[in-house]
């Protein structure tokens, strides 16, 4: 290969490709592309219904990019004949949605992703709009990542709920573990919300999710409200208080613990459950292999990230992330499924792209600074990397981002580096030492905005967990 034929390689390029990756899985595009509309029937995600005996269709939605689905929504169906539209959306402040007949209701502030008085009064307004409903309607509920903040009919005090929401985030505890504990403390999670439509109305009820959550559990994602669950409530306590225990909480929160250990009434399954239905339209995985797709189309060469496993301790994924660069550079293992070993003069002409998604856990300190996952994750990789790449034989991108546009109390996506950003820092003792202690304090919006680059929210609306993006080429000789 000649080197003139190696793509360029920067944090342009890192960018470019998240972008690509993120803007695949637009709520807005991706709701509208799955609706079609005919003279006798509405078509939602493959799930189709009789225009004939419909007569109203109630939008409701709660999470991240809640309001971006629920435009999609609103401009493809446009007007439907003899259909009433209306609607409640619960977003967090500076998401918004373009709609006219479905009202969005701002819940919660920017980066404080717990439930407000708001979220519960506008909870029970949802509720209120879909008592009563009838055979002739159609309820859509428009559902992802961010939702468990965004609708709630508390069990316990609300700010009982919060304190202990807030604990398990600083613990590093995954979402899955966050969640159990919600679903367990709510009346509204854990498929409360379909119960709802079961027992209150004779509407038909349709969640459309956009998961956050890797392995899509759809009883997960936002909760699950919408997902009536095969587990008992004294199972869902029982499970609650195994968090509580795994990140050693249940004596800081003792009143908790105990209420979810008291006995439980059994909770039959309701009738009529085929009302309601649930779909998976976009996940982690849509924006992962559109991102790989525009990698390729840049010249990349898109490799295997060697089982690199990015939901665990954010140290541990940037370890994982240093060892597979490393790995690339130094032996080419991270070759094409099924290609042979590249000679080191081949390798030394590669331009790979390795992609992954997921979402890190970060174990805050006792007073963290400004940002989040994802600018600590590349703030590690970049420290790792300063004092063990070899810049004048390969250059080397890094960004983590993520695809909702929020990175824990950062108003970023998350942040890049390249390989002109490990020079000054290798040149710069007083820069490593700034980068150590932006770590240390969990401050790396701060150090990335003085010395690095920060990545911008996306223009479009989407959750789909985060995408990183890892570009390596080696110095060719002209030929």
């Amino acid at each position: 290969m000649n080197q003139n034929r190696i793509p360029i390689l920067d944090s342009s390029a890192a960018v470019e490709i998240w972008n690509a990756g993120v803007k695949s899985s637009g709520a807005e595009t991706v709701v509208g592309n799955s609706i079609g509309v005919s003279a006798d029937s509405l078509v939602i995600a493959g799930q189709k219904y009789e225009l004939g005996r419909l007569k109203k269709v109630i939008v409701v939605g709660f999470g991240k990019c809640s309001g971006a689905m629920a435009a999609g929504f609103e401009s493809a169906v446009k007007e439907l004949p003899g259909i009433e539209l209306s609607g409640l959306i619960i977003v967090p402040e500076g998401q918004s949605s373009s709609t006219s007949r479905i009202v969005t209701v701002v819940g919660r502030s920017r980066a404080d992703n717990f439930p407000t008085a708001i979220v519960v009064e506008q909870t029970q307004r949802m509720l209120d709009m879909i008592t009563g409903a009838g055979e002739d309607t159609l309820i859509v509920a428009m559902v992802s990542g961010g939702g468990s903040a965004l609708l709630e009919s508390p069990l316990v005090p609300l700010e009982d709920l919060v304190s202990v929401s807030r604990s398990l985030s600083s613990c590093g505890a995954p979402i899955e573990s966050l969640n159990t504990v919600r679903r367990a403390l709510s009346g509204i999670k854990a498929g409360g919300l379909a119960r709802h439509v079961i027992e209150h109305s004779n509407a038909s009820m349709l969640g459309l999710i956009i998961s956050d959550v890797i392995g899509d559990s759809l009883s997960m994602v936002a909760s699950g409200p919408t997902v009536i669950p095969e587990e008992s409530v004294s199972q869902q306590r029982s499970d609650a208080r195994k968090v509580l225990l795994k990140f050693d909480l249940h004596n800081k929160f003792d009143s908790i613990y105990k209420w979810l250990g008291e006995e439980a009434a059994s909770v039959p399954q309701p009738n009529s459950i085929a009302r309601v239905k649930n779909v998976l339209i976009a996940n982690n995985a849509t924006a992962v292999e559109a991102a790989k797709v525009r990698a390729r189309e840049l010249s990349f060469e898109v490799v295997a990230t060697g089982g690199l496993n990015v939901n665990q301790d954010v140290n541990d994924v940037a370890e994982a992330w240093v060892k597979a660069a490393t790995r690339a550079l130094k032996d080419g293992a991270a070759n094409p499924d099924g290609a042979a070993k590249p000679s080191e003069e081949k390798l030394a002409s590669r331009a790979i792209a390795m992609i992954a998604g997921g979402e890190p856990t970060v174990v805050l300190c006792d007073c963290p600074g400004r940002g989040g996952r994802n600018l600590q994750l590349a703030a590690l990789v970049l420290q790792r990397l300063a004092t063990s790449w070899p810049v004048e034989k390969a250059r080397i991108a890094f960004l983590s981002g993520g695809t909702d546009g929020e990175d824990g109390s950062a108003a970023v996506a998350g942040a890049f580096f390249d390989t002109e950003t490990l020079c000054r820092l290798s040149n710069a003792p007083s820069l490593q030492s700034a980068l150590s202690k932006a770590i240390l304090t969990n401050d790396c919006d701060g150090f990335f905005a003085s010395h690095g680059d920060r990545l911008p929210p996306p223009t479009v609306s989407t959750n789909v967990c985060d995408l990183q993006v890892m570009l390596i080429s080696g110095l060719a000789e002209e030929t």
